[in-house]
């Protein structure tokens, strides 16, 4: 009898690939907005923002009358001090038996620390395009069924910013574990 795939498939390895993200991890608004890294101290941050546009440009032809004057505007805006967490958890095996090219694809702890900041900044991202209120659909009446029907008040728009989450936690240094939690180099 001839060997086939399955006799000698006790001596075949698995030929591994590199590991590879398949996330969308775009962050369209935060990427849009001037991050800052300077500290907040007290209740409060207050900025002045410019929000609007002198109406005193126009197009005219030659000699015609001049647009009416126009003026920018501006106004303060309280931003109240908010803290984004997230949270990972592993045992002390798999940080130790993850840790290398012969034991895993990837570092399991570095990718639990890098995807916890990336999910972070989704999160915010998702909260960025909302009302800061935190609903993101609301329901309308509903029968007993397993269909639930939406408000008319949740349109497509409160559904599209939900489905393009966020980013913008902006710090000046990489996100690291404790010291008690890094491994030692080998």
């Amino acid at each position: 009898m001839a060997a086939s795939l399955s006799t000698v498939d006790a001596i075949l390895k698995d030929d591994y690939k590199d590991f590879l993200d398949n996330l969308n991890e775009a962050n369209f608004l935060l990427s849009q907005v001037e991050t800052r890294t300077d500290t907040v101290q007290g209740r409060i941050a207050r900025h002045a923002v410019h929000l609007g546009r002198s109406s005193g440009v126009g197009a005219r032809a030659e000699n015609g009358t001049l647009p009416t004057a126009g003026n920018q505007s501006y106004a303060t805006v309280p931003v109240p001090v908010r803290y984004v967490y997230g949270r990972i958890q592993l045992s002390g095996p798999t940080i130790r038996q993850a840790v290398s090219d012969r034991g895993a694809f990837i570092d399991a702890l570095d990718a639990e620390m890098e995807g916890i900041k990336r999910d972070a900044m989704k999160d915010v991202n998702r909260q960025l395009w909302g009302t800061s209120n935190g609903v993101i659909a609301q329901c309308g009446t509903t029968s007993s069924s397993t269909t639930v029907v939406l408000a008319t008040s949740t349109g497509s728009t409160a559904l599209r910013q939900f489905s393009s989450t966020v980013a913008w936690l902006s710090t000046s240094e990489p996100l690291r574990p404790p010291p008690r939690w890094r491994r030692p180099v080998p």
